[in-house]
């Protein structure tokens, strides 16, 4: 298993100095078209930094009420049993 992962990452590795090599002969810069993604990228992560922080408000909030409910349901529950 590991050999063949290790067969991967040489024939990646491989590929990529292959490619790099013509790029740079070619002189085509893959930065300038990923350069727009990677500010995107950023922007999907702030929002969903954003959309966590809104959530994580109420489940706090939530949790005041219903884990107490809770407790008071299985402490019944366990009396009642006994």
């Amino acid at each position: 298993m590991a050999r063949n992962i290790i067969e991967l990452v040489l024939k990646l590795l491989a590929a990529s100095l292959a490619v790099g090599v013509v790029f740079s002969l070619t002189g085509i810069d893959p930065w300038q078209y990923l350069g727009p993604l990677a500010g995107l990228s950023k922007e999907v992560i702030s929002l969903g930094a954003a959309g966590f922080s809104w959530a994580w408000t109420y489940v706090v909030l939530g949790a005041a009420a219903v884990i107490p409910l809770w407790l008071i349901y299985v402490i019944y529950t366990y009396l009642r049993r006994r």
